[in-house]
């Protein structure tokens, strides 16, 4: 599995299309290097949109729930489905977004 993680800042010294485009370059040079790989890449996403990522990488998003108040920001996308359960809690620091837990398999809660 190879994971990869983006902040997209709202301020940026870039234009969103040409961070799209390093990013569908990005997931095709990891599709073609490793064939086998399960790519994930996760990260603040803000005003990238979601349909033009997914379009042009293939990969699918599996957050459907808000991660910011009422909006979904911060996202997590793969190449292929690999986690049997995806989860979006309070995050463990001081912050105004939550967390995203993603994962296979049975969930101990550690606290109770």
């Amino acid at each position: 599995m190879i994971t990869y993680l983006l902040t997209y800042l709202p301020n940026r010294q870039y234009q969103s299309s040409r961070l799209l485009d390093y990013m569908e370059v990005i997931a095709n040079e990891l599709n073609c290097s490793h064939q086998s790989a399960v790519v994930t890449v996760a990260g603040v996403f803000n005003a990238l949109s979601d349909i033009e990522y997914t379009t042009k990488t293939g990969f699918s998003s599996v957050v459907d729930q808000p991660t910011r108040g009422s909006s979904l920001l911060d996202e997590t996308y793969v190449s292929e489905s690999c986690y049997e359960h995806i989860k979006v809690v309070n995050s463990s620091v001081k912050s105004d977004h939550t967390a995203i837990v993603a994962y296979n398999g049975n969930y101990q809660d550690c606290c109770h």
